[in-house]
């Protein structure tokens, strides 16, 4: 459960703004999971050039994180930009992507992000599911507090449960 303190003003701003940031990165998921060189990597399980090629697009991209999830819920070898390798299947949107083959996101930890905005986008290959690309952005950073303190002038929290995610106090 995401809780903000800051008047309700501020408070209607952050969450607007992670409705947003959960949307831009669900898009970019489902761009990256429809590029045709990113599923010829993937099929060709050459972990270098998969560690390269997602490296480049996150390099690109305005984004904390990017994975490449296989079909049974593990970061592939090199598939991994500002985050770890191994299971994922803790996480929801993957949960739910390689379960209904619909893009998911929210608000959630994933691998070495203790809290963060997750979209994942499954990568189909004639209609088969070969995984999923996970995009998103961590919370644990300063920028949302930051961002509502200088637009309203104000004090702003994020708290993951009764844990201090991120502040300007």
């Amino acid at each position: 459960q995401l809780i903000l303190l800051a008047n309700d003003l501020c408070a209607i701003y952050v969450k607007d703004s992670l409705e947003d940031w959960g949307l831009e990165a669900k898009h970019y998921g489902e761009v990256l999971a429809e590029n045709p060189n990113l599923k010829m990597v993937i099929h060709s399980g050459d972990g270098q050039l998969l560690s390269d090629t997602v490296k480049a697009l996150g390099a690109k991209l305005d984004v904390d994180f990017i994975a490449v999830v296989d079909s049974s819920g593990s970061v592939m070898e090199g598939g991994n930009f500002g985050c770890k390798s191994g299971s994922v299947m803790n996480s929801i949107a993957v949960k739910k992507v390689l379960s209904s083959r619909t893009s998911a996101y929210g608000v959630e930890e994933f691998s070495n992000i203790p809290y963060g905005i997750v979209a994942a986008a499954p990568v189909l290959d004639s209609g088969n599911l070969i995984g999923c690309v996970v995009v998103g952005f961590n919370l644990y950073k300063e920028t949302i507090p930051d961002i509502t303190a200088k637009h309203y002038n104000v004090a702003c929290t994020i708290f993951k449960e009764t844990e201090r995610v991120s502040t300007t106090i």
